[in-house]
């Protein structure tokens, strides 16, 4: 009798484990995907996508499906790049011949490549001036149907959701800039210079900072309201509005600019602080960012970077 109660138990054992693994397998093959639609990079939110899908058992069968690829080629400071080269490198089969593609992207950095028959696709993004990010600049993508007993299965990009490719834009030499000045308690003007591209040159150009007293205020004859201009003798200058933004503009540079106070407080503190675009005398451009403090005497100082490179108006620092 203990001898038939033990073999029952075992065979209920054996069945559980038995509709155990074929409820793992039903929900391998047909239950919902994983929620990942949310592209950052080829790597950064999905590393399993750099790779062929995974299986448990290493099988290698496949079906080929239709191919249809949307990416997307940005910097790594999320702007698109244009006219970027794309590579498509498409298997039938995971053993098979490889077929190479070319494409290039749009204006907003989008593209896209189908075709009738696929399995595997590399894609490789490539622009001169920009160099490659590991992981980020390159991925390949499974659209054939990999049977395993725990098969992972991954979204494709969507017209609506694109892979994103990530190039790092090349940085041109530039030159470092931190000029400090004063000026005395009845103000004045007073000229700096900025760095040349190699010290044996002659500087780049001059800039003049004039702080002068534009009319006593009623409070008492103590205060005063100071009008603060700043001047490229030979050159230009401009309000730069978003200081995020490091490429100077081609055109609407004025002689002098007068910099509104940024704080006054009725001790007769003055505080100005400001961000430009200048134009330099030989055609070359500066980015700086502007301070004054005027309480008594005034104490100031630019600091910022310049281009030489003749024609180039990019200014962001490594």
């Amino acid at each position: 009798m203990a001898t038939k109660k033990t073999g029952a138990v075992i065979g209920g054992f054996g069945l559980l484990f038995f509709l155990f693994r074929v409820g793992l397998h039903l929900w391998a093959q047909y239950g919902p995907a994983p929620d990942r639609h949310d592209f950052k990079s080829v790597s950064q939110e999905h590393p399993e996508w750099s790779s062929q899908s995974k299986t448990t058992s290493g099988s290698t069968a496949q079906t080929p499906a239709p191919v249809t690829f949307y990416g997307k080629v940005a910097d790594q400071f999320g702007q698109p790049i244009p006219a970027a080269k794309v590579a498509y490198v498409l298997k039938a089969d995971y053993n098979g011949p490889e077929k190479t593609i070319a494409g290039v992207s749009d204006e907003a950095g989008l593209f896209t490549m189908a075709t009738n028959k696929g399995a595997i696709l590399k894609v490789t993004v490539s622009k001169e001036d920009y160099l490659p990010i590991d992981k980020q600049s390159s991925g390949s993508f499974c659209y054939a149907d990999l049977y395993s007993f725990a098969s992972y299965r991954f979204p494709t990009p969507t017209e609506d959701r694109p892979a994103l490719f990530v190039l790092r834009k090349k940085f041109e030499p530039l030159v470092p800039f931190e000029k400090e000045f004063s000026l005395p308690e009845a103000g004045g003007a007073v000229e700096i210079s900025l760095p040349a591209r190699q010290a044996s040159q002659p500087t780049a150009g001059q800039l003049k900072i004039e702080l002068a007293p534009k009319k006593p205020l009623k409070r008492g004859p103590a205060e005063t309201e100071w009008t603060c201009r700043l001047s490229v003798i030979g050159g230009g200058v401009q309000f730069a509005a978003d200081p995020d933004n490091a490429t100077a503009p081609a055109e609407g540079y004025s002689p002098t600019v007068e910099i509104p106070p940024a704080h006054h407080f009725n001790s007769g503190r003055y505080e100005y602080s400001a961000n430009f675009f200048i134009q330099l005398p030989n055609g070359c451009f500066a980015r700086s960012h502007f301070w004054l403090v005027k309480e008594g005497s005034a104490q100031g100082a630019m600091k910022g970077f310049a281009n030489f490179k003749s024609g180039s108006r990019e200014l962001q620092a490594e």
